[in-house]
């Protein structure tokens, strides 16, 4: 048997120095619906869309509200693999990270929001997945304004110096 290589520790990842400069993501299924969970390394601002276009899709509709971030970070999933969503990073010149299953640190913040997420989704969606329903909008709204551990301040007091309603 060959021997393997010893697990090292996880490499320091250097912080952002603004919002959406670096963001990181997942997908995941839930009830047989297909989700994205998008996470700002800089505030930790949770985003949560039904999943229909893949990784392009979701970095297109990030431009439109926060603009193109440097890098995200991802599992390497298809999603974020597939040639066209490559190339879409690339003519915006974002650098696509991965972490990998044996170093799985790299993408934490995304897998602890999908793991956020789907608590809030129980209970929360309707039949076919919506998350366009007042249950779950509320339960974002004060994931949103909560205290992080980290930072120690809520994900809405970065970005927008207040709590959001």
């Amino acid at each position: 048997m060959a021997k393997s290589n010893p697990m090292q520790p996880p490499s320091d990842i250097t912080p952002p120095d603004y919002p959406f400069q670096m963001i990181c993501s997942d997908y995941f299924t839930y009830n047989s619906n297909d989700y994205v969970v998008i996470v700002d390394r800089y505030s930790n601002w949770p985003m949560v869309y039904k999943s229909e276009s893949g990784a392009e899709g979701l970095v297109k509709r990030l431009r439109e509200t926060f603009g193109i971030p440097e890098e995200l970070t991802s599992d390497g999933g298809p999603q974020f693999t597939a040639g066209k969503t490559q190339e879409f990073l690339k003519a915006w010149g974002v650098r696509h990270r991965l972490s990998s299953v044996a170093n799985p640190h790299a993408n934490c913040r995304a897998e602890m929001a999908v793991k956020t997420v789907k608590r809030m989704l129980v209970d929360n969606i309707t039949a076919i997945g919506s998350l366009d329903v007042d249950n779950f909008q509320r339960a974002l709204l004060m994931y949103r304004n909560s205290i992080d551990p980290e930072t120690k301040a809520s994900p809405a007091l970065i970005l927008f110096g207040r709590p959001i309603k």
